[in-house]
């Protein structure tokens, strides 16, 4: 299992002569998202709705980087040639985050009723931070323990635009499952490869975020790397490229021939 220095190393080496279309790739997914986001009445709407083939599509181009394919722009829309199955899938994630952190937000309601009241004064208190008291403030900065949950499920479940793009005929609900079954005891290596791009992100800052656009393929390629150093793991294999499984629920990568026959 690579650490994820290793895994990053890998990312910086697999970007070399790609960097331009990988950017490219980063900047028109943005881009489309921002622009559908905007636009008048169904904006919000259409984002939702095109967000899960994107999501896939942007794995899908990313992981071909680095297993080593060629890769072009056009297969940042590779996530559409299964739209309903990838727009499914990211609905039932949406869900279950959602329903993960309802935990925190009835928790927020009962903090408030009953240390607040639900009268429209005491709502206008609430809103004031400065009005409010020390004890309300830390039974609020408890409850959002219990965003843990969803924080992990989250991750439980981060694999799966890379498990579509590595089976394009796999299910929503199969993809969930695999994404838990390959992240068990690989959650908290997941959270600290994010983490170690922080300071990235804060240097990116002072180029006035002209930086994500080399940092944004940078984090998906490495995040690339993960899901196929674990995956490579759980087939009882080390290191990448194609290998034969030894277990029937961790298939070939087949995708690339799936998706552009």
């Amino acid at each position: 299992m690579k650490t994820n220095k290793e895994l990053m190393a890998e990312a910086r080496e697999a970007l070399k002569g790609k960097w331009a279309v990988a950017i490219g790739i980063g900047f028109l997914y943005s881009l489309i998202l921002n622009v559908v986001a905007i636009i008048p009445g169904v904006g919000s709407i259409a984002s939702y709705i095109v967000s899960g083939p994107m999501i896939v599509g942007i794995c899908y181009a990313y992981w071909q980087i680095i297993i080593k394919n060629d890769v072009s722009i056009s297969d940042l829309f590779a996530g559409f040639t299964k739209f309903g199955r990838h727009l499914g899938g990211y609905v039932l994630y949406m869900l279950i985050i959602m329903a993960w952190s309802l935990l925190f937000v009835v928790a927020v309601i009962i903090v408030v009723i009953t240390d607040v009241g639900f009268s429209a004064d005491a709502l206008k208190t609430f809103a004031d931070i400065k009005s409010l008291e020390p004890e309300l403030i830390a039974k609020l900065i408890g409850s959002s323990l219990l965003l843990i949950p969803a924080i992990i499920a989250q991750i439980a479940y981060s694999q799966t635009p890379f498990i579509y793009a590595n089976d394009a005929e796999i299910g929503a609900v199969d993809a969930l499952k695999k994404s838990c079954l390959i992240m068990k005891g690989y959650k908290l290596k997941y959270f600290w490869l994010g983490f170690r791009f922080i300071g990235w992100m804060v240097l990116c800052l002072l180029t006035l975020f002209i930086g994500y656009l080399w940092l944004f393929p940078y984090i998906m390629v490495s995040y690339a790397a993960f899901y196929e150093d674990i995956k490579a793991e759980h087939e009882g294999n080390q290191g990448l490229g194609a290998v034969e499984p030894k277990d029937e629920k961790f298939p070939q990568a087949t995708l690339p021939e799936t998706y552009k026959n």
